[in-house]
């Protein structure tokens, strides 16, 4: 590495980026590392801040395209968990948007599609996470609305 920055960077603060680039949360990177999740917290906060990126999956990209095979080694050695949470310190592309289909109706009804449910994990910007609470909530206010006609429907077939 011949980055100033990476150079700085901790080897907690390096193992923790591999964790977080292999999709571990800080509770679950603490007990690999003997750590708190608090510390673990800190230390990738601290390796963001010196590498400048906006967020810890940002920092834990940038890292892992900038290390090199002896530096992962090396890492693997003194902590092996590593070994078995990260092979490779290859940054994966970023998943591909969905395409586009068609024009009109059906480019809205794409766009309208139910959001995902579970845990995922992501990197929405605060105009990401607006739309996608819109969206949940346009779904909900439909079935609510959808529930409450069949119930008056039901109520006028009894009268």
């Amino acid at each position: 590495m011949h980055d100033q920055a990476l150079d700085s960077l901790t080897d907690n603060q390096r193992a923790c980026l591999l964790l977080v680039l292999g999709g571990a949360t800080s509770k679950e990177i603490a007990p690999l590392l003997g750590l708190t999740f608090r510390t673990v917290d800190q230390y990738l906060h601290e390796a963001q801040q010196t590498l400048g990126a906006p967020a810890r999956r940002e920092a834990a990209r940038s890292f892992a395209s900038r290390i090199d095979e002896a530096e992962l080694k090396r890492l693997q050695l003194k902590f092996p968990t590593l070994a078995q949470s990260v092979s490779l310190p290859a940054v994966s592309p970023p998943p591909a948007a969905p395409p586009r289909r068609g024009q009109g109706w059906q480019r809205l009804l794409v766009s309208l599609r139910p959001p995902p449910l579970g845990g995922q994990v992501h990197d929405l910007k605060w105009t990401g996470k607006l739309s996608e609470m819109l969206r949940a909530t346009i779904y909900m206010a439909a079935i609510m609305s959808g529930l409450v006609l069949l119930l008056a429907g039901i109520l006028a077939l009894l009268r």
